[in-house]
């Protein structure tokens, strides 16, 4: 099933994602436009939080054949509240951007 394959590690793999299953995706999208207290907000839905290695041990389990891991030699620095400001940075510019525009 996986012959030769090297997986990448981010850090030392225990760095946790956020996982769902498409099927899902529909059940959550209803859930936030019923309620009136999302209107204008971001949201991050998941149905698991596993770190790499434990992704990759599954996929071990299931499949009886061993992964190949190769950890990452680049690291991010920045905090996940770094990141989000950085977006919001940008985000608020390219509006301003083109605000120009939508007042003509």
């Amino acid at each position: 099933m996986f012959p030769r394959m090297q997986v990448p590690l981010h850090g030392d793999g225990e760095v946790p994602n956020l996982l769902i299953v498409i099927r899902d995706i529909g059940s959550f999208v209803a859930r936030i436009i019923g309620d009136e207290r999302t209107l204008n907000k971001h949201f991050y839905c998941w149905g698991d939080l596993l770190t790499e290695n434990k992704i990759y041990d599954v996929m071990e389990e299931v499949s009886g054949e061993k992964l190949e891991r190769v950890l990452k030699k680049k690291y991010v620095s920045e905090s996940a509240d770094d990141v989000f400001n950085s977006i919001d940075r940008r985000y608020r510019c390219q509006t301003r951007k083109w605000e120009h525009m939508c007042n003509r």
